[in-house]
């Protein structure tokens, strides 16, 4: 729930324990799924902000004539172009620069990341695990089958995939 001015909208006396349900019955092998989906939608959003806000730094930088982080790292920000379709990778060599579409086009991938995890909570598992061992292929499937069903990513569920796993690969990292 919200927190409206500081204050929790629960109750003192609730009681939040890991690996429990609301009900306080303990998590299902689906809920487990779902748990492990929807925490790698979070981590691929926490990533795709950082991006978008690193590009925004750059570009400040770069409006401000400081031209040695953005070279410095222009290697890794030809391949982070490349990944979320942005324009820096297909620009002139010598001529690069972040423009304000590349930061509009991060913050639309940062804002559809995170309703994926959202939508992933909608969708029938396609595989319902027998055992513990099973949490991760099913997650894997139920990953995959959210960003077919969604499609507003890149347009392609191979390369939206490509690019949601380079960003779970990357959660926590920092971009400038």
């Amino acid at each position: 729930m919200r927190r409206w001015l500081n204050t929790s909208a629960y109750d003192k006396d609730t009681e939040f324990t890991p690996g429990k349900a609301v009900s306080g019955a303990a998590l299902t092998l689906e809920d487990d799924v779902r748990l492990a989906t929807t925490e790698y939608f979070r981590h691929g959003w926490d990533a795709a902000v950082e991006v978008q806000f690193a590009l925004v730094k750059y570009r400040k930088d770069l409006l401000a004539s400081k031209h040695a982080k953005f070279k410095a790292d222009l290697a890794e920000l030809k391949k982070i172009s490349k990944l979320m379709g942005l324009s820096l990778h297909r620009q002139a060599a010598g001529h690069e620069t972040v423009t304000q579409l590349d930061i509009v086009l991060a913050e639309s991938i940062a804002r559809v990341v995170s309703d994926m995890g959202g939508h992933s909570g909608s969708l029938k598992l396609p595989l319902t695990p027998k055992d513990a061992t099973e949490i991760k292929k099913a997650s894997d499937q139920l990953i995959d089958a959210t960003l077919k069903s969604y499609g507003a990513l890149l347009g392609d569920s191979k390369k939206d995939r490509a690019l949601t796993d380079w960003l779970v690969a990357n959660y926590g990292k920092a971009f400038y």
